[in-house]
């Protein structure tokens, strides 16, 4: 249930956090979840969440917008259709204002397992209010011009000559009496791309005539290409004939730029928009991370990156997602251990986002210039991916083929694709534990089945052997052994889901008190015994002369070691030798349980200590249990305040686990 718990949160965590307007309505239609984006076009809405979207719609909308929108709702729930509606434009009904946007709703699977819809929109009424501020900006201006005029020119179309001009360096950087101004002059400074479009225009013009408005580039005096407006009239005789060309120009250098940068905005934000809705239905990570490093390296005009993953077991960042490298760089790079020193360790430890300009100038750089070289690139910028409790899991790296400077938007937007990145991996983490804690859980069912269904059957001939014969003393006592030894079987199993219930319930009870660590051994040994000669194995212990003592519960501290002489019995063949060596190391006692059994695979180690997890699964081999023997041990150890670890050279390499525990200061021995 915590893993179910922690992959809904993720998932809330993830719409909530949108910076984009996205709500989620359940199979009810009763609004359920509101991003951070869509808070405020809400904000009028009281109550909001757990109420059916239709009455939270009329509070804002008029009809019959709202029962068009509620249909659009119900048939993707139904359908599973998605739905892109046209440009909606409205009049609120809380506010009175008329707003515009762009939305799509799709179905999507909630975690309780029934179907909902997301909504995703994306408010242009500001947009909107923007274009319409430079139009009016654009009219005045005209007027303006009109006027007065901040480059006002007059000139004959036909004879040429001289352009009458005022306020020409305000423009152009030109004074007027520094030069003749003429036509020919005048065209030398537009743009070569744009002159031939010019002077066919100017042509339509004159046989037009009446006014005209051209945008185009031209050479200010400083060097440097503007843009420039220009709006003539051309004024004839009364046979027709042009006789003059008044006009006005302004410089639009920075409106062209704003508009372009609107424009990239906007391109932008769709993209985000578009990733976000890929991401939220992504359930392969590799294919998901190569659609959000294509988008980021497209994105800040890099020319080919990589997603690097934290192995936290090995230590090692893992490429899971790349584009664009050669595939001796892939064979170098496609793991690095963090602690060999590489760049981008570092970058991952420091934790900020590094920018190199030029690798040839880093000075930090230097060991990795020959690769660089090699790989092609000469700048990098590399962004981390951090968790939300601040846990390093990766790091986004893009890579140019020259020098080159990011811009702050460009580094604010690899920050906003590093922080997807790590809302998908914690996502998808989090779905395949629900999936791992699922497979275990349906296979502890069957072996909790199989165990229960062992002892049944010779209880069963058992007390049909009592039944029939009643009198034959013998048969009576083999009988009773049998029913015995598998009632006591059942009564440890038993008596181990309790232990572990009481644990997670935090009602075990704790006599701590000084023990002596070869009492407790005297315990185990006596314990074990039994279950040792049976197995044909031999038990020895290796304790040192001096009393070790350690601050623990006895009999729990027992319990901890004839589970692991016990688990070492089941997981060995007839005749293996199992050792018990307590050693003193530091302020520490150190009891090591070896064997040579059949060992542990070495990708199974990590696990080793998981709740109802068992390395061989085959029945046949196994000597049984339900796979709670070690998630016991370590909790029990780490209750005592101390620690355990698994050790295995592999397969039929036999295996190893030391318990850790504080000695008692002043026992004998202490250094």
């Amino acid at each position: 249930m915590a893993l179910l718990s922690h992959s809904q949160d993720a998932f809330e965590h993830l719409v909530e956090n949108s910076p984009f307007g996205v709500y989620i309505v359940d199979a009810d239609l009763r609004l359920v979840q509101v991003s951070q984006g869509a808070h405020r076009h809400f904000r009028n809405v009281h109550p909001l969440l757990e109420r059916d979207i239709g009455d939270v719609l009329r509070c804002l909308w008029p009809e019959p917008l709202v029962s068009e929108v509620l249909t659009h709702f119900r048939h993707t729930l139904e359908s599973g259709e998605p739905y892109k509606a046209p440009r909606t434009v409205a009049k609120r009904v809380d506010t009175g204002n008329t707003e515009y946007y762009d939305w799509r709703i799709e179905r999507l699977a909630l975690p309780n397992g029934r179907n909902g819809v997301a909504c995703q929109f994306y408010d242009l009424t500001r947009r909107k209010q923007i274009e319409t501020a430079l139009r009016r900006i654009k009219d005045r201006f005209r007027l303006a011009l009109d006027a007065a005029g901040a480059f006002v020119y007059e000139l004959d179309p036909v004879a040429g000559g001289e352009v009458i001009v005022y306020g020409m360096e305000r423009v152009t950087g030109y004074n007027a009496g520094e030069d003749h101004h003429t036509i020919a002059w005048w065209y030398s400074l537009i743009h070569p791309e744009d002159l031939p479009a010019q002077l066919k225009r100017f042509q339509w013009h004159l046989e037009k005539g009446g006014s005209n408005t051209s945008v185009y580039r031209i050479r200010h005096k400083d060097g440097a290409w503007i843009w420039v407006e220009a709006t003539s009239q051309i004024l004839k005789d009364p046979s027709g004939r042009p006789t003059k060309m008044v006009g006005a120009m302004v410089d639009i250098t920075q409106r062209k730029q704003a508009g372009d940068a609107l424009r990239e905005s906007e391109h932008r934000m769709r993209t985000l928009h578009a990733l976000s809705t890929r991401l939220f239905a992504a359930s392969d990570l590799t294919g998901a991370l190569d659609d959000l490093l294509e988008s980021a390296i497209e994105a800040c005009g890099a020319h080919f990156g990589a997603v690097q993953l934290l192995n936290p077991q090995a230590q090692a960042l893992e490429m899971v997602a790349h584009r664009g490298f050669r595939q001796p760089y892939l064979d170098h790079f496609r793991i690095m251990r963090v602690n060999e020193g590489s760049t981008m360790a570092r970058f991952l430890e420091i934790g900020a986002q590094r920018m190199i300009e030029d690798v040839e100038l880093d000075t930090d750089f230097a060991p990795n210039r020959d690769m660089a070289a090699q790989a092609g690139y000469r700048a990098l910028l590399a962004t981390p991916m951090r968790g939300h409790d601040g846990s390093a899991l990766g790091i986004l790296t893009t890579l140019f083929r020259q020098p080159h400077h990011a811009s702050e938007q460009d580094l604010q937007q690899l920050e906003l694709y590093a922080r997807y990145a790590v809302d998908l991996v914690i996502r998808l983490r989090y779905e395949q534990a629900l999936r791992e804690a699922e497979r275990r859980k349906d296979e502890f069912i069957a072996t909790l089945a199989h165990e229960l269904r062992g002892p049944l059957a010779p209880l069963a001939n058992s007390l049909e052997v009592l039944k029939r014969r009643g009198g034959d003393a013998d048969q009576v006592e083999k009988a009773h052994a049998v029913m015995k030894r598998q009632v006591a079987h059942l009564a440890r199993l038993v008596d181990d889901l309790l232990e572990m219930s009481r644990i997670a319930n935090h009602k075990l009870e704790l006599r701590m008190e000084d023990v002596e660590v070869a009492s407790v051994m005297r315990q185990v040994e006596e314990a074990c015994r039994p279950l040792v000669e049976q197995s044909r194995h031999t038990l020895a212990f290796d304790l040192p002369a001096e009393p070790i003592r350690v601050h623990a519960d006895s009999v729990r501290l027992a319990q901890v070691f004839i589970n692991l002489v016990t688990n070492a019995c089941k997981y060995m063949d007839r005749g293996g030798q199992i050792h018990v060596k307590a050693s003193r190391e530091g302020s520490d006692v150190d009891i090591a349980v070896s064997d040579t059994g059949w060992g542990i695979p070495p990708d199974f180690l990590p696990r080793i200590f998981d709740l109802f997890t068992q390395a061989d699964g085959d029945h046949r081999r196994s000597a049984g249990g339900l796979g709670i023997g070690l998630a016991l041990v370590k909790r029990l150890v780490e209750m005592l305040g101390g620690s355990v670890t698994a050790h295995s050279e592999g397969v039929g390499r036999g295996s190893q686990f030391v318990v850790r525990l504080p000695a008692v200061n002043g026992a004998a021995g202490a250094p």
